[in-house]
This record gives structure tokens, sequence and C-alpha cells, in this order.
């Protein structure tokens, strides 16, 4: 089987079941990744990306929501 192919069948199934955990849970996860990228990444090896690149990458995560309601939520957990 294509390495490809399989990694893309991980990110899938990693996918849906990231869009099955709740908001706040999401968001955690979105840091911890991002937290264990800054750990294997060292400063200056990797090309300077555009923000082209990350088109697509959460592409599904609010799908059936309001946007003016997501952020209403958003903004009523900032203020506690």
């Amino acid at each position: 089987m294509n390495t490809n192919l399989e990694t893309r069948k991980k990110y899938d199934h990693i996918l849906i079941q990231a869009a099955q955990l709740d908001r706040q849970t999401q968001m955690e996860l979105l840091v911890d990744l991002a937290a264990q990228l800054r750990q294997v990444i060292k400063p200056g090896s990797e090309k300077n990306h555009r923000l082209k690149d990350l088109q697509g990458l959460f592409r599904g995560a609010w799908e059936g929501q309001d946007a003016q309601d997501y952020v209403n939520r958003e903004r009523d957990e900032w203020d506690g």
C-alpha cells in the first residue's frame, strides 16, 4: 500500500474522531499538536509557509455552525 495513502487514511480517521469532540477539547488538541510540532521542528529547518498553505486545514471543523453563534460562544467563554 502506498505510504501516502496510509497516512491519508490515518489522518482522515483522526479528523473524524476529532470532529466528535466538544469544541473546547478540539482547541486543546490543536494546542497540543502545535506544541508537539514545535518540539520536532527546529527553528529555521522548515521553509516559510504561505497563507495559501493553510487552505482547507480545518475544513469541516465548523460545518453546520452559524458563524455568529460560534463567535458569541467564544466571547462568552473569554468573559468567564
